[in-house]
């Protein structure tokens, strides 16, 4: 965009081409070893919408960027001629997911000074790539599609795994719909391959898309039972004024690299949620203020005694 200067929101809300996926359905699988979770364990994540997100992260999407510190990728030229055939296919969309993730995160982490001198690392599988790319915790190992991490070392350093499906063979909005109803067991599998992936990676935050939605997933344990809070959204929304695909996936890296809170798997209790505040005293005669509880932006506020 010659002669002008454009922000993340802009970069993160630009229309993208809609790719029906022909692949046959196939049937999802399941293993005995992957996490226990019922339809019981599965909840809506609610307070994953554009207000909150506005609310903790509206300060670094809305910053001017200028001309030519970042090349801002097109959805209508890296998906150009794209087909989806069969399911592998839909990495493709997983490398759009990638291309744009790479530089949003990359500049947001610059702005907000996180993990200083540490660098994010991107791995994907590749549409025409025929070797599966491996999640390794050995002696276990589990099939992926996206992992994003922090180049660090020692500990975890997983931020965030991605799997994919075509949408006549898994749906997050079927089960989204289905939550006070018998649900098909089949429909929690993926969720399931998800938890395995994501307990492995030692982190509570993940995805899967189809060619239809990406659902992002937060997961959480108490001993053997599993939980996950999940939030279709549409692959074709676009514009400020909604939630987008890359607006999701960029807000749960930047909920995983948050130095605020852990990102590991634990009890629900213990999860901070997304959209919750403290109220802090700055001290030296500052004054009060609400601080989020992820991103750490600070908001004026009067003194707790004032406002009641």
């Amino acid at each position: 965009m010659p002669g002008q200067s454009t922000t993340l929101r802009h970069v993160l809300t630009q229309e993208k081409p809609c790719l029906p996926c022909t692949a046959d359905p196939g049937r999802n699988a399941t293993y005995t070893a992957w996490p226990q979770l019922e339809s019981s364990g599965i909840s809506i994540w609610s307070e994953f919408n554009l207000a909150s997100l506005n609310a903790g992260y509206g300060h670094i999407l809305d910053v001017p960027i200028p001309e030519g510190l970042m090349e801002v990728p097109r959805a209508e030229q890296v998906l150009a001629g794209v087909s989806l055939t069969k399911e592998e296919h839909l990495n493709y969309l997983i490398e759009w997911n990638d291309q744009v993730l790479q530089k949003a995160l990359r500049l947001a982490k610059s702005h907000l000074d996180l993990h200083p001198g540490i660098v994010v690392k991107h791995e994907f599988m590749a549409a025409d790539q025929s070797a599966p790319m491996w999640l390794l915790d050995r002696p276990r190992r589990a099939k992926i599609n996206h992992l994003v991490r922090l180049d660090d070392s020692p500990g975890p350093t997983c931020l965030v795994v991605g799997l994919v499906r075509s949408s006549s063979r898994w749906s997050g909005s079927a089960v989204a719909g289905r939550l006070d109803d018998h649900m098909a067991k089949e429909l929690i599998w993926p969720l399931k391959q998800l938890a395995n992936a994501c307990e492995m990676a030692k982190t509570r935050y993940g995805y899967i898309q189809t060619d239809e939605e990406m659902v992002v997933c937060r997961f959480a344990r108490n001993g053997s039972e599993w939980h996950v809070a999940i939030m279709p959204i549409p692959w074709s929304r676009y514009g400020y004024h909604v939630l987008t695909t890359d607006l999701a996936l960029w807000w749960i890296c930047m909920l995983a690299m948050s130095t605020y809170q852990p990102r590991d798997i634990v009890e629900e209790a213990q999860m901070a949620n997304i959209n919750d505040w403290n109220v802090v005293n700055l001290g030296q005669g500052r004054g009060w203020v609400c601080q989020h509880l992820y991103s750490g932006v600070e908001k004026p506020t009067p003194p707790p005694s004032s406002r009641y």
